[in-house]
């Protein structure tokens, strides 16, 4: 399952609170889904308890990827894609970067931990 890519590419960080995973075109490739199939896949990273900002980035056919963005509490995940380009909803957004999946998981987890130190700021 596609699920079983996901969480062994986990990437857990800030005390767990910052968490992302890489859907690679091999992954799907191995699983045979392809990728209109993975609608809801961006919302696993929401299963766990500690997690205030998750990131599922996706491997695009031209070598770019697609991060999906989603956030709890007063952590805009619209504000993190906006810095890059995209947007969506406070809570759902997305963004393309021209970076592989590993080099757009370290560029996104940076962001995000911008927002997470903003965010211990402010409470």
């Amino acid at each position: 399952m596609i699920e079983d890519f996901l969480k062994e590419s986990l990437h857990y960080s800030c005390g767990d609170k910052l968490i992302t995973g890489i859907i690679t075109l091999d992954n799907l490739k191995d699983t045979n889904i392809a990728d209109s199939e993975l609608e809801g896949i961006n919302s696993y990273v929401e299963q766990f308890e500690e997690m205030m900002i998750g990131v599922t980035v996706r491997e695009l056919p031209d070598g770019r990827s697609r991060c999906s963005t989603r956030t709890s509490g007063s952590i805009s995940a619209n504000g993190i894609c906006a810095e890059h380009g995209g947007g969506g909803h406070f809570h759902a957004a997305v963004c393309e970067l021209d970076e592989p999946p590993e080099e757009a998981r370290v560029i996104m987890e940076e962001t995000c931990r911008k927002y997470l130190a903003e965010s211990d700021d402010k409470a």
